[in-house]
């Protein structure tokens, strides 16, 4: 059975060819995908096992022929077939120049799709054969390979570990051949890393991105003395206006034809650049530094690539700047992220760093941050990679900042929840405040009530408790105990409740009204009239 990849976003097309290879006996189609990106990633799927990748040419954003050249670099064990409704004789010499086996016209006829298959079947049988014959050495192959190194967020630390990755990939085996991209188009900083005045840089292929050759990679490239070849951006960020999506796909699609290994530094930012530069990488390193900012950067940034359809798999996060000091830790961290953190972290050394980046010589970073681009270049190239240098702290230390850093939602009800005691008492405080207000209230009320009786009727203790209970209610009406002093004053004093009127406090509120007295007023007029 030929096991077919159909490539194309024309539903019509995908299910016409289905109808047409449920005919044939020997050809069926076990997989599917709608964009150059999925193609490369289901190819390199050893799950699902390709023969034949059928291509539309308008599948995008890479253009098919550069698609057609980078699936032949990276899996020569595959034939491929372009649909297209165009076969003029340039086509014809750009497909087979890129590996094309045939071109098959649209609108699908069965005859010439099943001839075609065929032709590409044999084409790759006769190469698996060749690859089996050679041996794992040869069949093995990691030419036109992409990593993008991006970041949590702005410092982590992203331009570092791409040019010192890049680099670790050369030091690991000199005969491959490296490029380090910088598509931080507006802030990149590769060129002061390495201490570059090259003045030609990526906007310089936007007019031949159609039909790159070698020479124009090349004109556009600053040889590194470390071997490394390197892509800059242009000196004025807005010079870049005219690198769209597209023209970025072609570009890279042109160099990973042509290198064993390119490095991409992303920057932070999601830009059109940077998200075909995601979308098209075959690994993705999200550098994360060990706080809760950068945590919680980094989840936001694969949720964001999520939403938008860019990246759903072949992300894993690279922790920068680790120590045994920080409250955050390598466990903590994994448990936090919501995509795999690689073994490798890269130790807290920023004075090494900052003397390899200020001299732009790349090559004095040494100690500690070399051995551990070293081994994070190894666990890339999937060697074992190196032990951790950071030790896990205590369990109830990483369980606390767990529950902080967990998500936004998580650090927000953990920040409310230690809040919620003081809210509480603050509250409890002022409403027992009102209540001793108001029973401050009550009392001058029953005590001016009971004064009024005391000044009309006299000494009457009956009427002066029922005057003074009539201003009352519930358990101060209950409690309360009008007295007459000597110098014919009205004192009431009543209790503050606790929380709830009606509960026992010792806490008591005491107040006093002079009452006018009615007999000694009228003899002192009458003894005036007297006299």
């Amino acid at each position: 059975m030929i096991r077919v990849l159909l490539a194309t976003p024309d539903r019509e097309i995908a299910a016409r060819a289905r109808a047409l290879l449920s005919e044939l006996a020997e050809a069926e189609i076990v997989a599917t995908a709608d964009h150059a990106g999925e193609v490369t990633r289901m190819l390199a799927d050893d799950d699902v096992p390709i023969d034949v990748a059928v291509l539309h040419d308008e599948l995008g954003p890479l253009p098919v022929l550069d698609l057609a050249r980078e699936v032949n670099h990276r899996f020569p064990q595959v034939g491929v077939l372009v649909l297209a409704r165009e076969t003029g004789v340039e086509q014809l010499r750009a497909a087979m120049s890129a590996g094309v086996r045939s071109i098959v016209r649209l609108p699908l006829m069965l005859s010439e799709l099943h001839g075609a298959i065929v032709e590409a079947n044999e084409w790759a049988q006769t190469v698996q054969s060749r690859l089996a014959a050679a041996g794992p050495a040869q069949r093995s192959t990691s030419r036109g390979r992409v990593v993008a190194v991006t970041g949590a967020k702005g410092g982590v630390g992203t331009t570092t570990v791409a040019v010192q990755l890049a680099l670790a990939f050369k030091r690991q085996d000199p005969d491959r051949s490296v490029c380090l991209v910088d598509l931080d188009l507006q802030t990149g900083d590769v060129r002061a890393f390495l201490d570059v005045s090259h003045r030609r840089s990526i906007v310089d292929l936007i007019e031949v991105a159609g039909e790159l050759t070698t020479g124009h990679i090349n004109d556009a490239m600053f040889p590194h003395p470390a071997g490394v070849r390197v892509l800059l951006p242009p000196v004025k960020g807005e010079d870049a206006e005219d690198l769209d999506g597209t023209t970025v796909a072609r570009i890279l699609g042109g160099i990973r034809s042509r290198f064993d290994t390119v490095v991409i530094d992303a920057g932070s930012l999601a830009t059109e650049a940077t998200v075909v530069a995601i979308e098209q990488a075959d690994d993705v390193l999200l550098v994360c530094t060990p706080d809760v900012v950068a945590l919680r950067g980094a989840n936001r940034v694969v949720d964001l690539w999520d939403r938008l359809a860019v990246r759903d798999a072949g992300v894993r996060v690279v922790l920068n700047r680790a120590s045994r000091d920080r409250e955050v830790q390598p466990g903590l961290a994994e448990r936090v992220l919501t995509v795999p953190v690689l073994d490798t972290v890269i130790p807290d050394r920023v004075l090494d760093v900052e003397a390899a980046t200020n001299a732009g010589d790349p090559a004095r970073l040494t100690g500690a941050v070399a051995s551990a681009m070293d081994a994070l270049a190894g666990e890339l190239g999937g060697d074992t990679p190196r032990e951790a240098e950071v030790p896990e702290p205590d369990e109830v230390r990483e369980n606390a900042l767990a529950a902080r850093v967990a998500s936004e939602t998580g650090a927000l009800s953990a920040e409310f929840g230690a809040m919620l005691l003081p809210l509480l008492l603050t509250l409890l405080l002022m409403w027992q405040l009102v209540l001793a207000g108001y029973t401050t209230v009550l009392a001058n009320q029953a005590a001016n009530d009971a004064a009024r009786v005391l000044s009309l009727e006299g000494n009457d203790p009956l009427a002066i408790q029922q005057a003074a209970e009539s201003r009352l209610h519930g358990h101060w009406r209950r409690t309360v105990q009008p007295r007459v002093t000597s110098d014919h004053q009205i004192e009431i004093s009543l209790p503050v409740p606790i929380l709830v009127p009606g509960t026992s406090t010792p806490w008591r509120v005491r107040t006093s009204v002079a009452a006018i007295d009615e007999s000694a007023a009228g003899a002192a007029t009458q003894a005036g009239g007297m006299s």
